[in-house]
């Protein structure tokens, strides 16, 4: 697994068996994006401090593929979560009896997923690495 924070401290990026880079902001808690591009590994991911201001951000990531991938997003294209449904927000099943009063059970469901979704993201370039031994 790699880790890399943004040079302001508002994202982090990671890397890992996956596959998949992963954005993740530090503020909301949660993964905001996902970037699909390598085929084996994520072995290293580190953020170009000349490429990210306030509002845009350039990273870069290499993988077991040999590949070396770039990737820019913005704060704007980030998606922001979905409504949460009312059944996550209640861990409770009221049974009403008629007449009488509500009756608070602990669910024995498991909530179901959040229904966050995130933006995927595809590199901006690609360069293939070769490793020459002597």
């Amino acid at each position: 697994m790699c880790v890399c924070w943004s040079p302001d401290g508002r994202y982090i990026v990671t890397g890992g068996q996956d596959d998949l880079v992963s954005i993740w902001s530090f503020h909301d808690r949660r993964i905001v994006a996902r970037c699909e591009g390598h085929h084996s590994w994520v072995s290293n991911v580190a953020f170009d401090p000349w490429r990210c201001d306030d509002r845009t951000y350039r990273f870069g990531s290499v993988g077991n593929d040999c590949r070396l991938l770039l990737w820019d997003f913005s704060v704007g294209m980030l998606h922001k979560p979905k409504a949460v449904r009312p059944e996550n927000l209640l861990p409770y099943l009221f049974l009403f009896f008629p007449g009488v009063f509500l009756l608070p059970l602990r669910c024995a469901i498991p909530p179901r997923r959040s229904g966050y979704r995130f933006a995927k993201l595809q590199p901006i370039t690609r360069v293939m690495i070769s490793v020459v031994s002597k």
